[in-house]
């Protein structure tokens, strides 16, 4: 799972990549377009941009737009205005085959 909505840091303690913190200045995305190019150049190229400017792959099959973001909507529409009209399919997460009871 990709968050859309957060950079990616390469601090000390977070050298994998990982999410920023929240409390961190630049931790989120605040604007649909930038989210929806590092959406797509994701999906296009394996990886994403730092904080620090270092590209970083990632390898994901599903994306999350935090609830909380407040203009979550408005990425979910430009994202998926963008997918279309660059002839990515969009579908459900597959259903885990094995169930457990």
């Amino acid at each position: 799972m990709a968050e859309i909505d957060f950079n990616s840091d390469l601090g000390e303690s977070f050298g994998t990549g990982s999410l920023t913190p929240r409390g961190t200045p630049g931790a989120m995305i605040t604007d649909p377009a930038v989210a929806t190019k590092q959406v797509i150049r994701m999906i296009r190229e394996g990886v994403v941009r730092s904080l620090q400017g270092v590209d970083v792959p990632v390898k994901a099959d599903t994306l999350c737009i935090h609830g909380d973001q407040p203009r979550a909507a408005a990425f979910a529409h430009c994202i998926r205005a963008a997918l279309i009209a660059d002839d990515i399919q969009i579908r459900p997460p597959a259903r885990d085959k094995q169930k457990t009871s």
